[in-house]
């Protein structure tokens, strides 16, 4: 998973990416606020469009990736590249063959996945 976009200052991932996990003084109060006050981030002020529209604009970066990934060539082993987002798709289509299908990510499963290494990394 190639997200090199997001150390680059003048890519427009690298701001959302900014926005949302080094978060500024309005980010920070605005998230606070959803937690302390219900219904709040359902608002439609600025704060709460622009931290949507970040999120947006991540997750579809990250759902781009997915299909990709899963367009791509395997290897005689039925292996695709190996990196996370990679052995996440190679065990979804292990599982597919084998039938478990209660065991297989959804893409915005995978999403959220992608969006938790973000968050973490």
């Amino acid at each position: 998973m190639d997200f090199e976009s997001v150390k680059s200052e003048n890519q427009p991932l690298a701001a959302t990416y900014r926005h949302l996990f080094e978060p500024g003084p309005t980010t920070r109060l605005t998230v606070l606020f959803w937690y302390l006050i219900p219904g709040f981030k359902y608002l439609p002020i600025p704060p709460n469009k622009a931290l949507q529209n970040a999120r947006s604009t991540i997750q579809n970066a990250a759902l781009e990736m997915i299909r990709a990934k899963q367009a791509q060539e395997t290897d005689n082993e039925g292996r695709g590249e190996r990196d996370i987002l990679g052995v996440m798709i190679e065990e979804n289509r292990r599982n597919r063959e084998l039938g478990m299908t209660n065991d297989i990510l959804s893409e915005d499963e995978m999403v959220n996945q992608i969006m938790t290494f973000l968050a973490a990394g």
